[in-house]
């Protein structure tokens, strides 16, 4: 398997965790409308012919961005041990991305939203703040265990 598909595949897969770890959440009525909000927040900086070409789309657009975004620091275990980190993968590496996903999100993706500097805006910060951590942390969960399965599956060890 070449080493984009790879990478791509532990975002991807990553990211697919957070959405399951969303739907047990939703299940014990913690709710969360993270990516509705990214969304609104892209149609908002757009033309207002696109505005309206994607009215009702938010949610879509948002769960696009998540995933790019996923797929996007799926490179960060690259860039930080190489190529080695797909044949040999470790959860400090993994967790090392969650903790940078984390920090990202706080510290850029929240004041663009208008949360302020980790949800600084909010009376429930500290509860938001534990959501959010417990969230990067399932995405890095995700992203080691299909960087583990990989390295371990016979067909992919030639990159």
């Amino acid at each position: 398997m070449k080493i984009i598909r790879k990478i791509l595949l532990t975002g991807i897969v990553g990211t697919f965790s957070t959405d399951i770890w969303t739907i047990i959440l939703k299940v014990f009525g913690v709710h969360s409308h993270g990516l509705l909000l990214v969304g609104q927040w892209i149609i908002s900086h757009l033309s207002l012919s696109s505005q309206k070409e994607l009215e009702g789309k938010a949610l879509y657009l948002g769960w696009t961005a998540h995933y790019c975004l996923g797929m996007l620091f799926a490179f960060v275990p690259i860039a930080l041990y190489g190529q080695k980190w797909l044949h040999r993968p470790t959860f400090a590496t993994a967790l090392i991305t969650g903790l940078t996903t984390f920090m990202f999100s706080i510290f850029i993706i929240q004041p663009i939203l208008n949360f302020g500097v980790a949800f600084s805006e909010y009376t429930g910060q500290p509860v938001i703040l534990l959501k959010v951590a417990l969230f990067h942390i399932v995405y890095c969960i995700g992203l080691y265990g299909t960087a583990r399965i990989i390295a371990n599956c016979p067909k992919t060890q030639k990159t």
